[in-house]
């Protein structure tokens, strides 16, 4: 799925410094520039940062924060006591069809990076 051109910022995901393997995915999926909320989102959320959004649905903000949370867990070394069973990351969403979208986007860009282990989907 290609954004729309009209609303494209001159933000470049790449230019936030991301994890190599996020951006093989993101450009693989032909994400290049940022739209408005995407460039605000992940320049708050790389520097470890809590953001709330309220924007209008269909946008692709979900990406801002998948590749935050990746980003996140191919450059944060894994505790040495942490059990295997304990999760690094959870993701919530509010309907069924979020949570599909998430999971698909979600594991779109880990089927480029090493990450290790699964992903549920529930709602």
């Amino acid at each position: 799925m290609q954004m729309k051109m009209t609303c494209l910022t001159e933000h470049k995901f790449i230019d936030f410094g991301l994890h190599y393997d996020i951006i093989k995915g993101l450009e693989e999926k032909e994400f290049h520039n940022c739209i408005p909320v995407q460039a605000l989102a992940l320049s708050i959320l790389l520097i470890g940062r809590n953001i709330v959004e309220e924007i209008s649905t269909g946008v692709e903000k979900i990406m801002a924060f998948i590749t935050a949370t990746f980003h996140c867990l191919l450059t944060t070394e894994v505790p040495a006591n942490r059990m295997i069973n304990c999760s690094r990351a959870i993701i919530m969403a509010p309907t069924r069809a979020l949570a599909i979208q998430i999971y698909n986007d979600t594991v779109f860009i880990a089927s480029f990076n090493h990450a290790k282990g699964r992903f549920n989907l529930w709602w």
